[in-house]
């Protein structure tokens, strides 16, 4: 069985690696912050965090069987799934 069975499923985790970094390089700007070897291990730990946190939100939906906008707007779901899978 295929771990991803469309295109359309793995899309939401890219979008958010992609967003997380694209926000941390923008707040470095404009924070006006050097990009330091700290600022590289924070980016690099955004993107691992992102991507988990988007590949659980996705497995939720497709568990639940409704669209991921759905279930992250549940409350507190995203914060129970990365406490409990971590």
């Amino acid at each position: 069985m295929a771990l991803y069975e469309s295109w359309t499923i793995p899309v939401p985790v890219l979008l958010s690696v992609a967003i997380g970094i694209v926000g941390s390089v923008g707040a470095i700007v404009i924070g006006h912050l050097t990009l330091d070897l700290y600022a590289q291990i924070g980016i690099v730990v955004l993107i691992g965090l992102a991507a988990k946190n988007g590949i659980l939100i996705v497995e939720f939906a497709k568990e639940r069987g409704s669209t991921a906008c759905h279930c992250c707007k549940l409350p507190s779901t995203a914060l129970a799934i990365v406490s409990v899978r971590s």
